[in-house]
């Protein structure tokens, strides 16, 4: 979602639906990186998908905007919605990936609820440099 600017001020519901083919929710689990600030474990994050991407010969454009959430404030946001869902630590190719098991396909409710309540933080791709200088 942007604003008249083409800024970045949120996710539209359906960026948290599961396509036909899926089965759960792919995400990534920020502290898995060990960075010293949470902000240099997102752009360890952010360059790890950069590079899983890369290996499968496609880019991750400056414009992509990437939600942040807690395990915590997901449960909440479900939970409040009498949903249950499951975040489990999937790791394979792109070693802190995740998923969000049990997300119902039809519930635009809980999907706006994700989008406004729980992937508050955001970072663009654009913001995050190729490498950092202190090797973070």
């Amino acid at each position: 979602m942007r604003d008249g600017d083409g800024n970045v001020i949120g996710f539209f519901p359906e960026a948290f639906a599961l396509r036909d083919h899926e089965e759960d929710l792919s995400v990534n689990w920020v502290e898995y990186h060990d960075g010293t600030t949470h902000e240099r474990r997102v752009a360890q994050c952010v360059r790890e998908l950069r590079q899983a991407s890369a290996r499968n010969n496609k880019t991750i454009g400056p414009k992509t905007g990437f939600g942040i959430a807690t395990v915590l404030k997901v449960n909440e946001v479900c939970g409040g919605l009498a949903r249950r869902v499951r975040i489990v630590y999937t790791p394979g190719s792109i070693g802190s990936h995740s998923s969000i098991k049990d997300l119902p396909r039809d519930d635009m409710g809980l999907l706006e609820a994700l989008a406004t309540q729980a992937f508050t933080e955001r970072v663009m791709n654009n913001e995050i440099p190729a490498a950092s200088d202190d090797g973070n």
